[in-house]
């Protein structure tokens, strides 16, 4: 019954973050604001389009594969949800502290704490 629940869950935020990744790629100007973005020129588009969008839509697919393929995806998925909760760690030391900085950071705590859920409960060796 947990592991429904925790797959369900994982499903869920990775198909948000697909939705996210989608809106990203579809609609760059409006989504902007959703990430409290401000950026001008080509460049600048490209840097958030292949950084960002590539993060959300590897998180998402990684998410994916864990449930359906192989309990190993969960590695990587953990690697890349832990460096992003350091970089925004480091980026409050050097700027302070945002609201929307700690709502991110609580989500991607809680992201980290179903991931090692389903350690316990599905990887067994």
């Amino acid at each position: 019954m947990v592991s429904l629940l925790l797959k369900t869950a994982l499903l869920i935020t990775a198909s948000i973050l697909f939705f996210q990744w989608c809106l990203l790629v579809l609609r760059i100007d409006r989504s902007l604001g959703l990430f409290s973005l401000n950026i001008q020129g080509q460049d600048g588009h490209n840097m958030i389009l292949g950084d960002l969008g590539g993060l959300l839509l590897a998180v998402s697919v990684m998410s994916v594969l864990f449930v359906f393929h192989s309990p190993l995806w969960m590695y990587p998925l953990m690697t890349m949800s832990a460096c992003v909760m350091l970089g925004r760690v480091i980026s409050f030391m050097q700027r302070g502290i945002s609201h929307i900085g700690i709502v991110g950071l609580a989500l991607e705590a809680l992201g980290l704490t179903i991931l090692l859920l389903f350690a316990t409960e599905l990887v067994t060796y």
